[in-house]
């Protein structure tokens, strides 16, 4: 004989089970849809080399200058020359010996004007008292005038630009002159 089957049985299995799908979608479909965090790392690896030159301050070029009097007498100095250093420049001026320009006394440090119109042209006009020590030496005598570029503290070009300065007895402008070297 066969069984007769409960039909209240699998009606309720069947309402319990619907009704557990219907429950775990509910909750679950939010967790499964909504991203999680997740830790991720990458590394690569890169090799390289290179060569490295350092540089050097350019000299100073194409020096001329100029001597500017008052009431006849040597008042300032006006220095031209043409450079590659890039603005703001830095140079020194003053007394030099021989050939590469070692500088001997006089020393001062000037903040050069770029001539307009230009981008590698300078010009400083530097005052008597900036040069005490230079129209002391010079007076009724000839001395080397020399610029020389920098850049920061401890970077200078390894020559001078020069020009020979001639200042007369009582530092007359009338028989002084400034010519390049």
């Amino acid at each position: 004989m066969m069984r007769r089957r409960n039909p209240g049985w699998s009606r309720g299995i069947a309402a319990i089970l619907s009704l557990g799908m219907f429950t775990g979608l509910a909750v679950g479909t939010p967790a499964v849809l909504r991203p999680q965090p997740v830790a991720a790392a990458w590394t690569d690896q890169e090799n390289g080399n290179a060569t490295i030159t350092a540089g050097t301050v350019p000299n100073p070029t194409n020096l001329t200058c100029t001597l500017n009097g008052l009431l006849g007498a040597v008042a300032s100095i006006t220095l031209t020359w043409k450079t590659t250093v890039p603005p703001p420049a830095i140079f020194r001026i003053g007394i030099v010996a021989g050939g590469n320009g070692t500088p001997t006394s006089g020393n001062v440090t000037a903040t050069p004007t770029l001539v307009s119109g230009t981008q590698d042209t300078y010009t400083a006009t530097i005052p008597v008292d900036l040069l005490t020590s230079l129209l002391t030496s010079l007076l009724g005598s000839t001395a080397t005038l020399g610029v020389s570029g920098t850049a920061g503290s401890n970077w200078v070009s390894p020559g001078w630009a020069r020009a020979e300065v001639k200042i007369v007895l009582l530092g007359l402008l009338l028989g002084s002159s400034c010519t390049p070297l």
